[in-house]
């Protein structure tokens, strides 16, 4: 696999600001000798603060490109450690002049450090568990056999694209559930009972992205790897199960509203939020939905199919 080599607009301005600190730098070292004086900060004095924010940013620019899912919380570290070592400076070398003092400060300043360092530490250690995490829930659904089993009832009952009824959820989920049906011969039940683990098996691996999305939406998981791993599926989860969860939000409005968030947030165009307003009858019956949605068979068609 070939790696992106693609120069991004970020990493030009990040190349850029570097070079201008660095020139900053040399400059004001070349030329500290001469009178220069701002807010009693001569040219010596921001030399070293030039040398300081060199510093935080070139640790800003390390970390943040090894780790990028905590480039935020390393923004905010380098932020804190250039205020806390220029602030040092200014104690040290324009108000204190005594030595007890100055070990004071430079005690203080080295719990900063140590305190800076924790953090950073205590940061990459939480992404680290995060991909552990989200590595682990990927091998487990992987393997396992119920989620397999499942996946596989929902394949036989709706081959793969299908739309199912909306009839579906109310015969499983709703008060027709508790209405015995009433069959011809053997292999009308055995159809019937076929669709009905179909959409059981269809509302488990529904449960599961929803599951999902709440470890994602609160930052449990890796946001990242499970879109690259899930992304198809979640779409095409939404799709399947298109009625399935508009009847469960019109028993709970919030239903699965972490599973279209998690849509949202990946950059996919939720199906359920841009047909919210359209009715069941008239997506089942307008020949101008036939090319998006493919809808199975009803219960009724299944009987008079039978």
């Amino acid at each position: 696999m070939h790696k992106n080599k693609t120069v991004t607009l970020a990493s030009v301005l990040y190349l850029l600001i570097f070079i201008i600190i660095s020139l900053c730098v040399v400059f004001i070292f070349i030329f500290q000798t001469y009178k220069f004086e701002v807010r009693s900060l001569n040219r010596r004095d921001w030399f070293y603060v030039c040398l300081i924010l060199l510093f935080c940013y070139s640790f800003y620019l390390v970390v943040s490109h090894r780790y990028k899912e905590v480039k935020r919380s390393i923004f905010y570290i380098s932020i804190s450690m250039f205020v806390a070592l220029s602030g040092y400076y200014y104690l040290v070398m324009k108000i204190s002049s005594q030595t007890q003092t100055q070990s004071t400060l430079s005690m203080i300043i080295s719990a900063l450090l140590l305190c800076v360092g924790w953090w950073t530490q205590s940061t990459i250690n939480r992404s680290a568990q995060r991909k552990s995490h989200t590595l682990n829930l990927i091998m487990a659904q992987r393997y396992s056999e119920l989620y397999m089993r499942k996946n596989d009832n929902a394949v036989a009952a709706f081959s793969l694209g299908i739309t199912v009824h909306p009839q579906w959820a109310g015969k499983v989920f709703g008060n027709e559930s508790v209405i015995k049906p009433k069959f011809r011969n053997i292999n009308d039940a055995k159809s019937y009972f076929k669709h009905i683990e179909g959409v059981k098996g269809l509302s488990y691996l529904l449960n599961f992205y929803e599951f999902v999305a709440v470890g994602i939406l609160r930052g449990d998981l890796d946001s990242k790897m499970m879109k690259d791993c899930f992304s198809g599926a979640v779409k095409r989860i939404e799709k399947r199960a298109f009625f399935m969860i508009r009847y469960s939000i019109r028993q709970d409005p919030e239903a699965y509203e972490n599973f279209i968030q998690l849509l949202k947030l990946w950059g996919e165009d939720s199906l359920i939020k841009k047909y919210e307003s359209v009715s069941d009858d008239v997506i089942c019956s307008d020949s101008s939905y036939k090319n998006l949605f493919e809808i199975s068979m009803s219960p009724n068609d299944l009987k008079d199919n039978a």
